[in-house]
């Protein structure tokens, strides 16, 4: 259980489940050119 299930671009929100790592979170949603901000590991 550590995978990104959904990025809803309307809405703004990513559903993911537990243990996914917040780096594959950030290169997913800039993949589609957003951003993702509370944890800026770079």
């Amino acid at each position: 259980m550590n995978s990104l299930l959904e990025i809803d671009e309307e809405n703004l929100t990513a559903t993911v489940q537990p243990g996914l790592i917040t780096l594959d979170l950030i290169s997913a949603v800039e993949e589609k050119g957003l951003f993702y901000p509370p944890d800026q590991v770079r």
